[in-house]
Formats: structure tokens, sequence, C-alpha cells
């Protein structure tokens, strides 16, 4: 099984066969493999390795970047190894010791470039795309292997204005029907709304640089900046988009749109995921853990797989099959389809009275008043309604709470603290003692 088809992306070969590519970026894909490979000189890399500048944090000594990637220091005129000259010193010793002279080495070394010729490279490649963060020495939360967040960078190649840099040394590295080549530096890049071409966070180091060599300028954000283009949203199998990770960044929906912003400063990514043009968080649609990448719910009627499940009296309900569900009304005591109201009871359509009203946000049936939503969406207290999650075993299979309950929130108590969670019986009880 191919990586489109483990993913469940079978038709994006297709579309990858069809994209079109950003104007600003069309210098890309008229090379072979749309790739640019950059010599860079020990000067390009002594201001970026992040190796070599923590070595600079730490020990004080004169050195220059030749010499440290060639793990050697020069005193005098006598040549020792870098470190063994490092672990004699008496002064390095007494600042640090030996303890934490391990471990400051062992930071150095995860990110210091390997001594031999190593290229800059900027791609539209979606080999390089898909193991951005796979086989290298380092790893990520995006690693296709094992990583919480794996899905995301299938999203990296519905946007024309993305593409992705990396540091090599041309060693080649596959993943299934994937090839590329190992990244000792890796970020991706994005066409901002002026045009120029932008890099997020460079990983594994998280640090910026810009880079300026062969007529390729590449910028940082400075401040918010907004992609250009907006994404092509193709569904995948199980009808769900999955945008990208973006670093200090977060997905803007304009219009009917979706983009992202970045350069933003304090913010925490979250991953996001639409489907059926509705969109959820990443962690409420897919599993962690050993079950990395199922989607969370099925529906119990008919086992579809989605995001959009509705959970009502412990069973799930999919799109097709929640008008079909039914309850016993508790006005007329038939079982029908129905609606829940305020006091977590039953009502079918027609019990309804020109009293009820039905809110516009949570469809809660509730006492005709002035107020136009219910008690639960006016208050700024937390409801337990639809929100709080459980997985069942037996079930194989995860369920929202469909009751009504206002839950505590800072000092004030709407609810008594002593109800907790039951994962067994997927309810709120009274806690013992």
């Amino acid at each position: 099984m191919g990586v489109f088809e483990e993913f469940e992306y079978s038709k994006c070969l297709d579309y990858l066969s069809k994209r079109e590519v950003a104007d600003e970026l069309k210098f890309l894909a008229k090379e072979k493999e749309q790739r640019i490979f950059i010599e860079l000189t020990d000067r390009d890399l002594e201001n970026i390795d992040q190796g070599f500048a923590l070595f600079k944090k730490y020990f004080d000594v004169p050195l220059e970047y030749r010499d440290f990637k060639e793990n050697k220091i020069t005193v005098g005129k006598q040549s020792y190894k870098l470190f063994k000259y490092i672990f004699q010193n008496k002064e390095f010793i007494e600042k640090y010791g030996i303890e934490k002279m391990k471990v400051i080495s062992e930071e150095i070394g995860r990110y210091k470039f390997p001594n031999g010729k190593l290229y800059f490279c900027i791609s539209l490649n979606y080999n390089d795309f898909l193991l951005a963060s796979t086989k290298n020495n380092w790893t990520s939360c995006i690693n296709l292997e094992n990583g919480d967040y794996k899905r995301t960078v299938f999203g990296t190649l519905f946007n024309k204005g993305m593409f992705i840099t990396f540091i090599t040394d041309l060693s080649p590295k596959e993943y299934k029907d994937l090839k590329s080549y190992k990244m000792f530096l890796r970020s991706f890049g994005f066409v901002e709304q002026s045009g120029k071409l932008m890099t997020t966070l460079y990983y594994p180091s998280r640090t910026n640089f810009e880079f300026s060599k062969d007529g390729i300028e590449l910028r940082n954000p400075q401040t918010e900046v907004k992609s250009k283009y907006n994404f092509d949203i193709v569904y995948n199998d199980k009808r769900a988009f999955v945008f990208p990770y973006i670093d200090k960044g977060k997905i803007t929906k304009y219009g009917n749109n979706y983009c992202f912003v970045t350069g933003c400063v304090g913010d925490r990514y979250e991953a996001k995921v639409v489907v059926d043009d509705k969109l959820l968080s990443f962690d409420d649609y897919y599993f962690f853990g050993s079950e990395k990448g199922r989607v969370k719910k099925h529906c119990d009627i008919c086992d579809t797989e989605s995001g959009l499940i509705t959970t009502i009296n412990g069973i799930n309900y999919c799109r097709d099959c929640l008008p079909n569900h039914k309850e016993v009304c508790s006005r007329c005591g038939e079982t029908k389809s129905c609606r829940i109201d305020d006091k977590n009871k039953y009502i079918c359509d027609d019990c309804m009275t020109e009293e009820d009203n039905i809110c516009p946000v949570c469809g809660t049936v509730f006492p005709k008043t002035r107020m136009h939503t219910c008690k639960f969406c006016r208050s700024k207290h937390l409801d337990a309604f639809g929100r709080y999650m459980f997985y069942d075993k037996k079930k194989d299979n995860t369920y929202t709470y469909s009751k009504h309950l206002l839950l505590k929130e800072g000092d004030i108590e709407l609810a008594d603290d002593t109800i907790i969670w039951d994962d067994v019986i997927g309810e709120y009880t009274k806690k013992e003692g």
C-alpha cells in the first residue's frame, strides 16, 4: 500500500498532476523534479549552524567555523580533538561539571552540521513535503511513522503558494513509495500577500534565518502576515481535509476560502480539520497514542466514520442516520423523532406548542421568553452537553455527553463540585466519599 492510500488520499495524485503553481514559484516548476540545489560555503553555514551558535554560547574559546566542522581546535601550534580538549579544560569543568558538559555536548551534536558538502534546496516536489520530518536523524510531530500530527503534512500539498526548503548532503532517503533527501534543517515556505517568499521556523533547531543567494530571496515574518493563496479543499477518502502544521500561525476563513496567517506571536498552533465545510479541532476528530490517525467517532447505525457525529442518549448518529433516530416523547409517550428540552426530556414535533422555543445555537427546546437562545447558550459557564467525550471500550467508539449540565467555572459554583465523569457508564456521577 502506498502512502497516499494509507492516509486515505487515494485521489491526491490525480490532483497533484493537475495542480497549478503560483506565478512567484514558476521558476521552481520548470526545474528537474521541481528542485533547486545551491551549494553552501562555510560562511553560509556559519550563520545558520545552530550547533556552532550553542558552542559559542557555552564555551568562550577562539574557534574558526571550519575547525568546528572538522571537530578540532588549535591552541598555539598544537591541534586537539575539539571536545576532548573541552572536557580536559579545568575552567569549563569547574564552571559546568562533567555531567552538565555531557548534556551540553549532546545538544551541540544534535544540531551540528556534518563535515562535508552541504546544499540548500528549495522545492515543490511532493516527496520532500511529505518526508519533511521522516527518516532524518531527528523527528517532529509530522513524522509519517509515528508523529501525533502526521496527517497534517498532507495539507501542505493543497496550496499552490507553498514550498519547502532544507539543507542536505544529498544522501537519499526513502519511506514506502516516497523518495527524498536527508534533511539537517528544514522549513515550510509560502508566498505572502505582496508576493514575497517567506519561511516559517526551521526544524529541528526551531530557529529563523533569511536566505539570499543566486537570485533567491527568502524572508521571515516580522509581524503577522497572510498567505496570498487559499487552500484547495480536497477531501480525503473519509470526507475530511486536514490543514498543515503552521508554526506561530492559525487557519483563517475569508468568505468561503481558507488561508493561514503566521508570525502570530504568542499564538499556539491548533491543528484543524474541515469536514463538509465545518471546521473542527484535529484533537476532536483523530485519536492519539497507539490509535494515531484513526477517526474517533463512527455511527452506531451504519458504521460510517465521520467528524459530524451526533450523540443522542448514548448512541452515535451520522448525518444520514440522524433524521431517522427516534426517542420516547415525554409528552405523548410515542416513539418518534424528538428534540431535547432544557430539562433533558425528549419532545416530538407533534407535541411542540406556541409556548416552546427552539434554540438556534444548540437546538434545545425551552419555554418561550423574550430570549432567543436557551439558558445554557446564554450562560458564561460551561455546559457538558455535546462537549465532553468518553471512549467506550466495548463499542470501540467515542461519544459526547448528550444531556445539559452546567459545570463549575473558576470560583463560581453552578454545579456540585463532587460531580465527576465516569468513563465506564458515560455519565456524570457523584464522587463517592
